[in-house]
């Protein structure tokens, strides 16, 4: 039987590039969307607005694939085990 070797997040490379894609699609869509304050034509308005959506489509993506990397991969689960045993650990 074979055995696998779960990481936790902090060792997994894909959890951490996810987490940083996440993130940066994150910051990215708030500042589109602070931008449409600042359009002065309808057309504009709906250019900055679509532009913003395929942010925000991009975002739903990753956050799907991270927490799909979760539930496969388990690595959260792991931080959470050590999390609970630091913890009860004095």
């Amino acid at each position: 039987m074979a055995t696998e070797t779960l990481l936790s997040r902090s060792d997994c490379p894909e959890h951490q590039r996810l987490r940083k894609q996440l993130n940066g699609l994150l910051f990215t869509y708030r500042d589109m969307l602070a931008a449409l304050d600042n359009v002065s034509t309808i057309d504009e308005f709906e250019e900055a607005y679509e532009r913003a959506e395929e942010v925000h489509l991009l975002f739903v993506r990753t956050r799907f694939d991270l927490l799909i990397h979760i539930q496969r991969h388990g690595c959260t689960t792991i931080e959470s085990l050590e999390r609970k045993i630091a913890a009860a650990t004095f």
